[in-house]
């Protein structure tokens, strides 16, 4: 299993870097003019670098290729972002998902690289089975936020596209509510209470649907509003549910 750890570890660095430390400022800055959005870019792929350099200094020491695995990090993902941004697509989802499996496969190859090269050791206090599963659980749980978040709101704006629904923005409540659901059903599937998380979907599906009977109830305009509105719930409860249920399951397979 301890094979797996540099994987792991990248991985945290790539969904810490790309979901937490990466604001909405300089999101924005991306697709700004070319100085701005040049130098938004730098600053997004050298935290990625810098966090593979420290993470992986801390957990197999110094190794003179720690400076050119960081430096790959930091040209790969500058140069996928760059594309991303410069190639405008109308679907946003598949621009998103194909990003994403780029930025992995760099990181595998890595991870492939640093297990083949016989002078890359783990400390001995990172081979504890201990250490492992705690990463793991750590990467779970971030996992199932911000990311979590982004795909839902993506998949939500291919499937309603010209509808009062893709209007749409998630507020913070909905956003924490949306965190609060996702941690309620990943921590209910490590401990295998399945059954639990039935009444955890049934409830938040009794709270929405009691809000979109009152647009039932108006003009009809209204009522088609609350139809959008329910198949916007709808997609979005069974998008979350899926993407934590997968989560979980991977989650019960490593640890």
């Amino acid at each position: 299993m301890i094979d797996v750890m540099p994987f792991l570890l990248l991985l945290l660095c790539h969904v810490f870097g790309d979901f937490y430390l990466q604001t909405e400022k300089l999101v924005a800055a991306k697709n700004r003019q070319l100085r701005a959005a040049l130098f938004a870019h730098i600053a997004h792929a050298s935290v990625h670098g810098l966090l593979v350099f420290g993470v992986l200094f801390l957990a197999y020491g110094w190794m003179p290729s720690l400076a050119a695995i960081s430096g790959i990090v930091w040209l790969t993902h500058f140069l996928i972002d760059v594309i991303k941004v410069s190639s405008p697509s109308k679907r946003p989802l598949l621009a998103f998902t194909l990003a994403q499996c780029a930025h992995i496969a760099i990181l595998i190859a890595i991870a492939l690289y640093i297990i083949d090269v016989p002078t890359f050791q783990l400390s001995s206090d990172w081979k504890h089975p201990n250490v492992l599963n705690g990463l793991v659980y750590l990467l779970a749980f971030l996992l199932i936020l911000k990311p979590a978040s982004v795909v839902v709101r993506l998949v939500l704006e291919s499937m309603h596209s010209g509808s009062p629904a893709a209007e749409m923005t998630l507020p913070q409540g909905g956003q924490i509510l949306g965190y609060l659901e996702r941690l309620i059903i990943l921590i209910l599937i490590v401990l295998n209470q399945f059954a639990a998380i039935g009444f955890v979907i049934a409830a938040k599906s009794v709270l929405r649907f009691s809000d979109l009977n009152r647009l039932r109830d108006g003009s009809d305009e209204s009522k088609q509003n609350a139809l959008y509105l329910t198949e916007y719930v709808l997609v979005g409860t069974f998008t979350s549910f899926l993407y934590v249920l997968v989560v979980g399951l991977l989650v019960r397979g490593f640890v």
